[in-house]
């Protein structure tokens, strides 16, 4: 193949290789130029890292044919470039991933308790990490485009609001600052010029790897005089699988939601399954 995919650097790096890697893809920067080697799957030519914010636009200047990053880096640089929403940018999957937690940032503004009144015809200054989407939401605002620290900017009383990106919200009330309007909820999304068949198969595998994260492969033996209350017992997806024995018993096999897995295994003893075997599963796919 001759794509080229381009990968977030910053935050999500580390959590996105270990993801990866789960399916099986080995990412390993390749010196200091940004140039990443892929090994284990041959759809891509090669891959870069770049900044998040840079992705979207690399796409849409066909330096890219596919990559990763936040949702809230794809509508901002939609916004500024074209002035809509959904331009030319296949949004092909959404993960469940950012660096700490599996829940999804949000592009917020936040104020201060004394900051002045806000409405959509307000004239109030705005530290804005996303000037695009805060120009959609306040057009009359005095929008000036943050580089980062933007709660300390508000605190310190530089301006009204800040508009930036927050999963816990933590640092925001450390600063004495609270939540006025939330813009978006923005997950980690694959995101790619064209809807090719292999990447959207790509996204599925990464969002496989991640829902699999709250599953267990249960396998077990049993004699058929149990077989029917150990299969009534069983969780499953679909069904558990069951193949027969050559010693007339049978084989079972499900998949388990993790937080069941320890009473169901107390359960299955009681009523008689043996050789049970529990497994990690690496992803999870249609």
């Amino acid at each position: 193949m001759n794509f080229t995919l381009g990968l977030p650097n910053g935050s999500m790096q580390a959590p996105l290789c270990d993801l990866l890697s789960r399916i099986g893809l080995d990412v390993r920067p390749r010196g200091r130029n940004g140039q990443v080697s892929v090994d284990g799957l041959d759809l891509f030519r090669q891959a870069v890292y770049m900044r998040p914010q840079d992705i979207p636009t690399a796409l849409l200047k066909k330096q890219i044919d596919c990559g990763i990053c936040g949702l809230d880096c794809v509508v901002e640089s939609e916004l500024a470039q074209t002035g809509d929403f959904d331009a030319r940018i296949q949004r092909l999957q959404e993960l469940r991933l950012s660096r700490d937690t599996r829940d999804p940032a949000r592009v917020v503004l936040f104020g201060r308790p004394d900051s002045p009144p806000l409405s959509q015809n307000a004239t109030v200054s705005i530290s804005s990490e996303y000037p695009a989407i805060t120009r959609d939401r306040y057009p009359s605002a005095d929008i000036d485009f943050s580089h980062g620290s933007t709660e300390i900017k508000v605190a310190m009383k530089l301006f009204d609001y800040g508009v930036g990106v927050t999963i816990t919200g933590v640092s925001l009330r450390e600063n004495g600052l609270e939540i006025v309007d939330e813009f978006m909820v923005s997950p980690i999304v694959v995101v790619a010029r064209s809807r090719i068949p292999e990447f959207i198969a790509l996204g599925d595998l990464m969002a496989g790897a991640l829902e699999a994260e709250n599953y267990q492969l249960v396998k077990l033996n049993v004699d058929n005089c149990q077989r029917s209350a150990v299969m009534d017992a069983l969780p499953a997806r679909r069904a558990p699988t069951l193949s027969p024995l050559s010693d007339c018993a049978s084989a079972i096999e499900t998949v388990v939601p993790r937080s069941q897995t320890a009473g169901l295994l107390i359960r299955l003893r009681t009523l008689g399954a043996t050789d049970i075997v529990v497994q990690d599963i690496n992803a999870i796919v249609g």
